[in-house]
């Protein structure tokens, strides 16, 4: 990051950093959860590539970046609850065999960047993939229930794997 940059970020926090930990603490109605999401969103704003010196209306930047933070949480809390219930499920019918504490944490971060990668893909490739890796429909029938080729179907697991493959994630 340039001295520049870092400066215009500087600015940004010092003016606006208490204005969104009371947006976020009204909202959020916790004053520890407010500060972790203003940090949060400031931490954003430093490693983002986006040239501050575009960003025109602060607030409603900053504002934006919290919610995004915000439903990242909440997707990764909808992901740790069912990966808690269906791992509770397991328990209950194998009680011997439960996983290590470490194995439940890479589980739980392996679907967090799974369901990132799929958040960032067309609707129709994180369909496919889906029904695919997930329901394990074949590909030939994955073309047919969503109404596009099989080739469409081979390109849209393509693509998420190539991305997968980016971020070193294998399943």
């Amino acid at each position: 990051m340039t001295v520049a940059a870092q400066s215009h970020v500087e600015a940004l926090y010092k003016k606006h950093h208490s204005w969104l930990y009371q947006w976020l603490r009204k909202r959020l109605a916790c004053e520890e959860n407010a500060a972790d999401v203003a940090h949060d969103t400031f931490l954003r704003v430093l490693t983002s590539r986006r040239v501050l010196t575009e960003i025109h209306e602060p607030r409603a930047f900053l504002t934006t970046t919290a919610k995004n933070l915000l439903i990242d949480k909440a997707r990764r809390k909808a992901i740790e609850d069912e990966f808690m219930q269906q791992l509770q499920i397991a328990m209950q019918e194998m009680p011997d065999s439960y996983p290590s504490p470490d194995l439940i944490l890479s589980a739980i971060e392996l679907l967090e960047q799974l369901s990132h990668v799929l958040a960032n893909v067309s609707d129709k490739a994180a369909t496919a993939f889906r029904l695919h890796y997930l329901d394990g429909i074949k590909q030939s029938d994955v073309a047919i229930k969503m109404g596009v080729s099989s080739r469409m179907v081979r390109h849209y697991l393509t693509q998420i794997l190539l991305d997968l493959h980016r971020l070193n994630i294998a399943i």
